[in-house]
C-alpha cells in the first residue's frame, strides 16, 4: 500500500491570474446542498436537485502578510467601481480536488484585531457561482478507479 502525503505547498491558490500566498488556511463552503429531501404522503419521499452553485471562501491569514494588502486593494478598487469579479482557483497540483470560480468578489475587510501575539486576518468572498471536486492524492485515485474496474469486469463476466 502506497503511503500518501499531503503537502501544503502543493495548493495553489490563483486569482486573476496570480498565485498568492501567505495564507494559514483556506475553506470553501458551498451555500447549499445538491439535493433536497422532500417528505411525500405514506411515508414514500423523493428528492429534487438545488442547482445553485454559490460558495462562500473563507481565507485566514497572518497580520503580517503581503496577502492582505493585495486583498484589501481589489475591496477599494471594487468598492468605488463595483464591478469586480475576481477569478479563482484553488488546486493541489499532487492531488486531484479543486475549487473554480469567476464570479467572486471580497464581501468586506476582515475585522482588525490588535494583540500582544500575532493576529489572523479572515477574508470572505463570495462567489455567485462555481465548480467543484473533492478527490484525492492523484495516484491513490487511479489504483482505485483502475482496481474498481477490474472488480466491476470480474463481476460482469461471472469470475
Amino acid at each position: 500500500m502506497e503511503v500518501l502525503t499531503y503537502v501544503p505547498s502543493n495548493v495553489a491558490l490563483i486569482v486573476s491570474g496570480s498565485q498568492l500566498s501567505g495564507w494559514n488556511s483556506i475553506t470553501i463552503t458551498r451555500s447549499d446542498p445538491v439535493f433536497k429531501q422532500i417528505k411525500g404522503i405514506r411515508g414514500k419521499n423523493t428528492r429534487t436537485r438545488i442547482k445553485n452553485s454559490s460558495a462562500t471562501i473563507v481565507i485566514e491569514t497572518p497580520q503580517t502578510e503581503l496577502i492582505n494588502e493585495v486583498l484589501s486593494m481589489v475591496l477599494e478598487a471594487d468598492s468605488v467601481n463595483g464591478t469586480a469579479r475576481l477569478e479563482i482557483s484553488l488546486m493541489e497540483s499532487t492531488g486531484s480536488s479543486f475549487f473554480t470560480t469567476s464570479t467572486a468578489y471580497i464581501d468586506r475587510h476582515p475585522e482588525l484585531k490588535y494583540t500582544n501575539e500575532l493576529g489572523v486576518n479572515v477574508w470572505t468572498l463570495v462567489c455567485e457561482e462555481s465548480q467543484m471536486f473533492v478527490g484525492s492524492a492523484r495516484n491513490a485515485a487511479v489504483g482505485f478507479i483502475d482496481n474498481g474496474m477490474a472488480r466491476l469486469k470480474q463481476f460482469v463476466s461471472g469470475s
